[in-house]
């Protein structure tokens, strides 16, 4: 699925931030047809993998905020582990790494042809 996103992410020439939320629990990203929703964890790291912030930093909000402006630049796996969640790279060089953490805890990508979801499994 990343692949695909990948794809899909490089064929619109990145995503520009037009708006970017962070109302607990849900971060909110979105510009001119496309958007991504998330309601699982999520953290922010910068060039060197030092977190810059996360979902449960009081300071999430007025960070998120300042990603206005910031182009999604390119998309990968999250981690080695990880087959499904992305790490989405942006024009200002940090990362924004999703964690898809329980099944009713997903994130959606909306892109103008395609919409992706990340869930994980339910355990068996």
């Amino acid at each position: 699925m990343i692949a695909a996103m990948r794809e899909a992410v490089r064929q619109l020439g990145g995503l520009t931030i037009e708006r970017a939320t962070f109302e607990d629990p849900v971060l909110s990203l979105g510009g001119t047809g496309w958007s991504l929703n998330c309601v699982s964890a999520w953290r922010l790291i910068d060039r060197s993998g030092t977190l810059v912030v996360g979902w449960s930093d009081s300071r999430a909000p007025s960070v998120v905020a300042q990603l206005v402006g910031q182009r999604i630049v390119d998309l990968d796996r999250q981690g080695v582990l990880s087959e499904f969640d992305p790490a989405l790279s942006l024009s200002g060089g940090d990362v924004l790494e999703v964690f898809a953490d329980h099944p009713v805890d997903p994130w959606v990508l909306r892109l103008p042809d395609m919409i992706f979801v990340g869930s994980p499994s339910e355990p068996a």
